[in-house]
C-alpha cells in the first residue's frame, strides 16, 4: 500500500471531494504504528476490532486462495458502513492501484446510478503485459475496477440477509472476553496466560427475554454486561435487573463504538454520562471497547457486533440509572 496505493491517492484523489479511510486491525500493534504514521500525513485511520467469534475465519477457498487473513478482509468489507457516514462507499484493496482521476463521473451515471465495472478473470496488469509484449514493473491488482462503489444501504441489507439474527438472538451465542488461568494455572498444569474459557452474554439474553425487552420495532445499540458482570451486580448491588435497568443499556439507533464519545440518551429515558479517563472512553461506570493491551494478556471485549436490528458493545459492569455520580 505504501509503495503504490498511497502515492496514487495523493496523485488522483481530490481529498475535498472524497474521504479516504484506512481500516486497520485493532489488535495489531504493528497496524497501530503504521496508522500513526498515516495520521501524520492527514489520512483518516480507523481500527476494526477482531470479530467476537473468530471461528468464522476458516480460510475459505476462493480461486485456489485460502487464508484466514483473506476471511478477515471480507469481514471488514462486510462492515464498511461502520467506518464512514458517506452515502456512497468505495472499497479498494491495499495492493490495488488507482490509475486515473476520481471524479463524480467515474462513480455515477448521468441519472445517478453507480457505475458497475466488468469483472475479468485475470488481473489487469497481466493483460497489460500481454499487450505490451514485455513484463511491466508493476505488481498491483484490479486496476480497471477499483474502487468498487456501493450504496451505503447495501451493507445493512446484505448483513440483514446473511446474519438473520437480532440483538437478543446474537447475545445468546456471542463469545465474550477471554478468561485466563492466571496464578492458579501452573498448579493445574496450565500457563498463566492460557485461556480457561470465555465470559459470555447468555445470562443477559435470558434476562432480556424474561423481561420482555426484545428490541423489536427499531434499531438499537446495546451496552451488554457479561455473565460475570451480572453475577457481580447480583452479589454486590442486589438491585433486580428489570426492564427499566435493561432499557438503560439500550441506545436508540446504531452507534458505532467510535461514536460513543458524548452523553447518550437511553430507551429508559435516562442519560449515560460520557467522559474520558485513563485514555479510554467511558459511559457512566463502563469502559466502552476495552481491548487487550498486548503482552499484559488482558481480555478483549467484543464491540461493533452487527445484528439485524442494531449493534452490541460488551461492557464489564451493570449500569443502574442514577448510580453514577462522578465527574467527567
Amino acid at each position: 500500500m505504501t509503495q503504490y496505493l498511497l502515492p496514487n491517492i495523493r496523485m488522483f484523489v481530490n481529498r475535498d471531494m472524497f474521504d479516504f479511510v484506512v481500516v486497520l486491525d485493532d489488535e495489531s500493534s504493528a497496524d497501530h504504528r503504521y496508522g500513526h504514521c498515516l495520521e501524520k500525513e492527514s489520512f483518516t485511520v480507523k481500527y476494526e476490532s477482531y470479530p467476537p467469534d473468530s471461528s468464522i475465519f476458516q480460510g475459505v477457498a476462493w480461486m485456489g486462495f485460502k487464508s484466514k487473513g483473506y476471511d478477515r478482509q471480507q469481514w471488514s468489507t462486510f462492515h464498511l458502513d461502520l467506518q464512514s457516514e458517506r452515502e456512497i462507499l468505495g472499497a479498494i484493496d491495499s495492493d490495488a492501484c488507482i490509475f486515473t482521476y476520481l471524479t463524480e463521473a467515474s462513480v455515477l451515471t448521468n441519472d445517478g446510478r453507480i457505475i458497475l465495472r466488468a469483472l475479468s478473470t485475470r488481473d489487469s496488469y497481466v493483460a497489460d503485459q500481454d499487450a505490451l509484449g514485455f513484463d511491466t514493473p508493476f505488481n498491483f491488482m484490479w486496476t480497471d475496477r477499483m474502487p468498487i462503489w456501493f450504496w451505503r444501504s447495501t451493507f445493512k441489507a446484505a448483513r440483514g440477509s446473511a446474519l438473520n439474527a437480532g440483538i437478543v438472538e446474537t447475545l445468546a451465542t456471542l463469545q465474550g472476553p477471554e478468561v485466563f488461568w492466571g496464578c492458579d494455572g501452573p498448579a493445574l498444569g496450565h500457563e498463566e496466560d492460557e485461556i480457561k474459557g470465555y465470559d459470555n452474554f447468555d445470562v443477559l439474553a435470558t434476562t432480556m427475554t424474561a423481561n420482555g425487552v426484545t428490541c423489536a420495532g427499531g434499531e438499537f445499540t446495546l451496552l451488554a454486561p457479561s455473565n460475570s458482570a451480572i453475577d457481580k451486580h447480583n452479589k454486590e448491588v442486589g438491585t433486580p435487573i428489570d426492564a427499566s435497568i435493561l432499557n438503560y443499556h439500550l441506545i436508540p439507533g446504531r452507534q458505532a463504538m467510535d461514536a460513543l464519545t458524548t452523553d447518550q440518551t437511553t430507551v429508559n429515558g435516562g442519560v449515560l454520562t460520557s467522559y474520558r479517563k485513563f485514555r479510554k472512553n467511558w459511559l457512566d461506570n463502563a469502559i466502552i471497547g476495552l481491548k487487550s493491551e498486548g503482552a499484559s494478556k488482558s481480555a478483549s471485549w467484543p464491540a461493533d457486533v452487527a445484528c439485524d436490528n442494531g449493534l452490541i458493545h460488551g461492557i464489564d459492569t451493570v449500569l443502574v440509572p442514577g448510580a453514577y455520580t462522578g465527574s467527567r
